[in-house]
């Protein structure tokens, strides 16, 4: 790891935190002012397939769990795009299936996990742009 990097790793974590904490408050406070204030109970309007996309597998769970379930809760359709198989420790097979079984049980439509030589996992890795 590069000297300083973890200052900056935790900066970038917080405001995924905070984006996704945004999103979720957004989703669960919409009113909708047709209906005198009510609760929306349907995916706000262009949001009926969402995409997220995620570098490796267990961001979905680790920073977007409960954006992901409140989504599939007022009916949007979910995909998933993870930009690595996660495996940084040689585990990325395993860790592909365990984001198969996320899938399977959040009800996600589809998954698709890019499994790009160019693109592995792990803190010493630099992504090549053209990629």
């Amino acid at each position: 790891m590069y000297e300083g990097s973890l200052p900056l790793l935790f900066d970038v974590a917080l405001l995924v935190v905070l984006l996704n904490a945004g999103v979720l408050a957004h989703l669960l406070l919409k009113h909708d002012k047709a209906n005198g204030g009510a609760f929306q109970r349907d995916a706000p309007s262009g949001w009926k397939s969402v995409l997220l996309v995620i570098a490796h597998p267990d961001d979905e769970s680790m920073f977007f769990g409960p954006t992901l379930q409140t989504l599939q809760r007022l009916g949007a359709h979910v995909h998933i795009l993870c930009l690595s198989n996660g495996g940084a420790d040689g585990l990325g097979a395993v860790r592909t299936k365990e984001l198969e079984a996320v899938r399977d049980f959040l009800g996600i439509r589809s998954l698709e996990v890019v499994d790009d030589p160019r693109m592995r996992d792990g803190f010493g890795e630099r992504w090549p742009a053209g990629v």
